[in-house]
């Protein structure tokens, strides 16, 4: 009986370690797929100065480029923190992601309108035009 609980927790011990490598080896294939998606979608930036970014952009471009870097930041030092085994459910890098979630949001906001002044500057553009057509 002795050599049998001997050889179920030996067991157990195996199985658990092997369940939590199998955590760290898919924490570690997420953080790899984050980082590239970091790295894509960074890519445009990387490939021209904040000055060239700047003189071609209007100040909604500029907003959303600003904000690229912001969240960039803030995901590559949330998996620095996960790396290190700290806890990130009260740490104050939270309140910096609301921080940047609100002006994603302000400035998705206000695209939107900027998008549907637009259609109805066209549309009420494309009805002048059809009237002059008949006259």
């Amino acid at each position: 009986l002795v050599r049998k609980k001997k050889f179920l927790s030996k067991n157990m011990n195996q199985l658990n370690e092997q369940q939590e490598y199998e955590k760290v080896k898919q924490l570690m294939e997420d953080v790899k797929t984050q980082s590239g998606k970091i790295e894509e979608s960074l890519q445009p930036l990387f490939n021209h100065s904040i000055e060239e970014l700047h003189n071609n952009l209007n100040a909604m471009g500029k907003a959303r480029v600003h904000l690229t870097y912001a969240y960039s930041i803030f995901s590559l030092y949330w998996m620095y923190l996960k790396a290190k085994g700290i806890d990130t459910d009260d740490h104050p890098i939270l309140s910096s992601y609301e921080d940047v979630q609100n002006y994603v949001n302000k400035v998705k906001k206000m695209t939107e309108k900027q998008q549907a002044i637009i259609a109805q500057l066209k549309k009420e553009d494309d009805g002048d035009a059809m009237e002059d057509d008949e006259a």
